[in-house]
């Protein structure tokens, strides 16, 4: 199930011919195999394969929803800091991109941490 979500994410964000470049095909399976650790809970395995996208994305699309998925990671393992960090990055990349779901997404998960932790933003 969950990899017919992000199935639906992708062809959401970049568009069904996009996603069937094979310029992009290895980034497609590190993320593949990153969300196949998450829903195990491989949290470090997970980030290892986004850390290897993240290597051969060049594009904005790619790196904007490498960085989310980064930020959940962190989030998981309760290090709130560097998951706004990578959701940050995530924000300025779909900002600039016009990616507008993925925008809301972040402000949301942005939002979730803030309003769990008030104390964060003080540090």
């Amino acid at each position: 199930m969950k990899y017919i979500a992000l199935c639906l994410i992708f062809i959401t964000l970049f568009g069904i011919s996009y996603a069937k470049q094979p310029d992009n095909a290895k980034i497609k399976q590190y993320i593949y195999l990153a969300e196949n650790y998450i829903s195990i809970g491989e949290l470090d395995r997970a980030y290892k394969c986004l850390q290897d996208a993240e290597n051969l994305a060049m594009d904005k699309k790619w790196l904007a929803f490498i960085y989310e998925r980064m930020g959940e990671i962190e989030e998981k393992k309760e290090h709130y800091t560097d998951a706004l960090l990578y959701y940050g990055r995530s924000l300025i990349l779909a900002k600039n991109s016009q990616y507008k779901e993925l925008e809301n997404i972040i402000n949301k998960k942005i939002f979730d941490i803030q309003s769990k932790n008030p104390n964060l933003l003080s540090r």
